[in-house]
């Protein structure tokens, strides 16, 4: 369980990050305020902290320099852990299937974002 928890603050924290990072390279400084005015809805209104982890997911799909950034891949990946992240963080057992899941989402990216 404590190893559950690792990869997943990991692969949640650096993926906000590297938003983050994209986010304000591209719009600076004000890019929640512009995205929040170019796509009008409740997800583009909350800063990238203040997010679940499906809207998180969701977030990235939404913006296309993310989307693009990041990979069809990876988010497909990550939307695959969105019910395993839950019973991690309700402190619920996740099975073999869904550690190794975890783990290799873990390993096949955790050099992608530094």
């Amino acid at each position: 369980m404590k190893s559950s928890y690792g990869y997943l603050f990991e692969i949640e924290s650096k993926t906000r990050k590297q938003a983050n990072v994209l986010l304000e390279n591209l719009y600076g400084a004000n890019s929640s305020i512009i995205l929040s005015s170019q796509y009008k809805n409740k997800l583009s209104n909350k800063s990238l902290e203040n997010m679940y982890f499906h809207e998180l997911v969701s977030f990235l799909k939404m913006v296309p320099v993310l989307k693009e950034s990041f990979g069809e891949s990876y988010i497909k990946d990550l939307m695959q852990l969105i019910p395993i992240r839950n019973k991690i963080a309700h402190c619920n057992f996740i099975n073999d299937k869904e550690f190794a899941l975890l783990s290799r989402t873990y390993y096949l990216y955790e050099n992608k974002f530094k």
